[in-house]
């Protein structure tokens, strides 16, 4: 359904920021499973203090660790723990020692193909409502906050004054502005208000400190709105 009015466009945005916030914690449970994968695959990390070390490199490629993990679930656990049972530990010790690894690396390894299915389905299912809800956006304004101290209002979050460090800018959506134009959001924005996004903001020629003292801002760091 389209929405047409500024309070439906809204609450468009807002379920639509909420699929988002959804969508950012469902990919942390997959990366979170597919370390379950190395893990069960009894590969481990290589910690450093090279770029990207400090949070350890895992020695297999997630590939491998996959066909280590699949190849070691070909018996089903239920089948895997009725032969180590079969066993007697006087008479077997050394067959059931090798039963019970069979057992433990099907059940460890199926446990962790389980939770990363799970995961990716959950992901899945959050992209189509993401997709659905991006499918009737009709292109009316949106405003995003720069989550900083001093983080600004912008129109994009492509803006060329964002994403210029090695990290990408991180933004918060700021719902109560979707479907307002340049002079409400600037209006509101006060300081905050990016001049490259809207150029008819005050701030233009401004120091930051003369900017924050003659333009109160109505909007907080975490992008909500001041009572």
């Amino acid at each position: 359904m389209i929405a047409t009015t500024t309070a439906a466009r809204i609450a468009h945005d807002e379920a639509t920021a909420k699929a988002w916030n959804d969508r950012y914690a469902a990919e942390g449970r997959v990366v979170s499973a597919m370390s379950g994968i190395h893990y069960a695959a009894g590969d481990k990390k290589v910690y450093g203090w090279g770029r990207g070390q400090r949070h350890g490199v895992w020695q297999m490629t997630f590939s491998e660790a996959l066909t280590k993990v699949e190849a070691a679930v070909t018996m089903p656990v239920e089948e895997a723990y009725e032969a180590f049972s079969a066993l007697d530990w006087d008479t077997d010790r050394d067959a059931k020692m090798a039963a019970h690894k069979v057992w433990t690396a099907a059940k460890e390894g199926q446990d962790a193909l389980d939770r990363l299915v799970a995961a990716r389905q959950a992901l899945a299912v959050i992209e189509a409502t993401i997709e659905d809800l991006e499918t009737s956006y009709t292109g009316w304004t949106r405003a995003y906050l720069v989550t900083n101290s001093n983080g600004h209002i912008h129109s994009s979050m492509a803006c060329s004054t964002c994403n210029r460090g090695n990290d990408a800018t991180q933004f918060a959506w700021v719902t109560d502005f979707s479907d307002h134009n340049e002079a409400e959001i600037v209006a509101a924005a006060g300081w905050r208000a990016c001049s490259v996004c809207y150029p008819t903001a005050p701030v233009v020629g401004m120091t930051a400190k003369a900017a924050k003292a003659a333009l109160p801002s109505t909007i907080k760091n975490d992008g909500s709105i001041k009572a």
